[in-house]
């Protein structure tokens, strides 16, 4: 029973992330950030391999945050550029301290000038 209630939350939560579809970000001047399945993946898997079920569920929780903190930010707090295997990627973080004294830390990611989310 409690495998069926995990599998019906990642599927809830899953659709809620695919509904937002993009947030438009003001520290990118209102540049659309996309919520895609990779980074969806990024919240339940690492290198591939799938995260604790206590570790997607603390990352799955804290989705309703996403639109607030890229909605309401006009600065990133770093930014960094990787170039692995051929291929440029450039990364923004963005931090939130909650008023529950809970530290949201973002990742966006760019590839070829599309950004999208990975949390």
């Amino acid at each position: 029973m409690e495998d069926e209630y995990y599998k019906e939350f990642i599927r809830k939560s899953k659709d809620y992330y695919k509904n937002i579809g993009y947030i438009e970000c003001p520290a990118f001047n209102n540049e659309r950030i996309y919520l895609t399945n990779r980074g969806f993946n990024h919240l339940i898997k690492k290198d591939r391999k799938y995260r604790s079920k206590v570790e997607q569920i603390r990352r799955l929780v804290l989705i309703p945050y996403i639109v607030d903190i890229l909605k309401n930010n006009s600065n990133y707090n770093t930014y960094r550029i990787t170039n692995r295997e051929n291929s440029i990627a450039s990364f923004w973080s963005f931090k939130k301290k909650s008023t529950i004294e809970l530290l949201l830390l973002l990742f966006v990611r760019s590839i070829k000038n599309l950004k999208y989310l990975l949390v």
